[in-house]
C-alpha cells in the first residue's frame, strides 16, 4: 500500500511540473496575443480616420487675483 501511494504522489509531482511549465508558456502566449490584438487596433481605428485626442488641464494658479 505504501508504495502504490509513493507511486501515485510522484506521478502526480511529475504532472504538476508539467503543467506547471504549460501555464507558463500559455501566459506569454496571451500577453504576445493581447500587445497583438491592441497594436492592429489602433491600426484600424488611425484607418478610419478616428482622430485622438490628448489633454492636459492647466495647473491652478498659486495666487488668486481680486477684481475691485
Amino acid at each position: 500500500f505504501e508504495t502504490l501511494r509513493d507511486d501515485q504522489l510522484k506521478l502526480a509531482e511529475a504532472e504538476l511540473k508539467t503543467m506547471k511549465k504549460e501555464v507558463a508558456k500559455l501566459e506569454v502566449s496571451y500577453k504576445e496575443e493581447q500587445t497583438l490584438r491592441k497594436k492592429y487596433y489602433n491600426i484600424i481605428e488611425d484607418m478610419k480616420g478616428k482622430i485622438r485626442v490628448y489633454a492636459r488641464c492647466r495647473p491652478m494658479a498659486r495666487r488668486r487675483r481680486c477684481f475691485d
